[in-house]
């Protein structure tokens, strides 16, 4: 039921929302905008902690989160290209994604104009979201842009097998980590609205597609949609279920492939 609104209503109103509103002149593509985003954040919120005169642990703290996030976005989008990005945009298109951009911001002008002073254990609670959510977001991206370069198709193991988003788990740790910190309800509703609306689309999107090739709809049933799939996990760590199989043909590129052999010498 859930997943046929999404199919129906949702996904679409999502792609219509972000880069085909009224529609017109497609200046901008979307990995523009959140560049520019990304990298601005930085700044930002140093121009706030002066504004706000606000030099507190708390706000160093989300300053380093959030800006380190905006470059390590940044390398990714050079190194790791995402095509689902490079789309082009109209105008309106352009000025809601500015709205939604902005938006993300609001967990730092909070906790920095208000002058919220976080418990240790908070932000050590926040800090810990933070890395860990920055770590699955990066290694489950870098492994599906090298894999599916190589070989097309379906991607069952590594940071994939036990749970089919992993990369979207990881940014919503991180995401949750700055509304926690900004200690106020709007980001909470933003953070709902935003996952609601654009990351349960993408991931219902995603399991629409991974049914279409082979071996899809197994790896569907032991895998989670958002979480890891713990059954799973129990079962493949057991003794009675754990193996280890060689693999007949090499994995990867063998050490011929990276350095030239040069040919054997031959005695005159």
């Amino acid at each position: 039921m859930l997943r046929t609104f999404y199919e129906r209503y949702v996904i679409p109103a999502r792609g219509y929302m972000m880069t085909d509103c009224i529609g017109g002149p497609r200046p901008i593509q979307l990995r523009h905008l959140m560049n520019a985003h990304k990298g601005l954040t930085f700044p930002f919120f140093l121009l706030l902690m002066h504004y706000y005169d606000n030099w507190s642990v708390s706000a160093f703290v989300i300053l380093a989160d959030q800006g380190t996030y905006g470059l390590c976005w940044l390398l990714k989008d050079q190194i790791l290209p995402d095509r689902l990005w490079t789309k082009p945009m109209t105008i309106p298109s352009a000025l809601l994604g500015l709205v939604a951009f902005t938006a993300h911001w609001c967990g730092g002008y909070f906790l920095i104009s208000n002058h919220n002073e976080l418990a240790a254990w908070v932000l050590a609670i926040c800090i810990s979201m933070h890395t860990l959510g920055l770590v699955l977001m990066m290694v489950a991206d870098t492994q599906k842009y090298f894999v599916l370069r190589y070989k097309p198709g379906l991607i069952t193991d590594g940071w994939f097998k036990w749970c089919r988003n992993t990369n979207f788990l990881g940014e919503f740790l991180v995401y949750l980590s700055y509304t926690i910190m900004g200690q106020h309800w709007f980001p909470y509703v933003f953070l709902a609205c935003m996952w609601l609306f654009v990351g349960v689309s993408n991931m219902i999107a995603k399991d629409a597609s991974l049914l279409k090739k082979d071996g899809g709809e197994q790896y569907l049933e032991y895998s989670g949609f958002f979480l890891p799939h713990v059954a799973s996990w129990i079962m493949s760590a057991s003794p009675s279920s754990a193996s280890v199989l060689p693999s007949p043909t090499p994995i990867g590129p063998t050490v011929d492939h990276v350095v030239a052999t040069p040919p054997p010498e031959t005695k005159q």
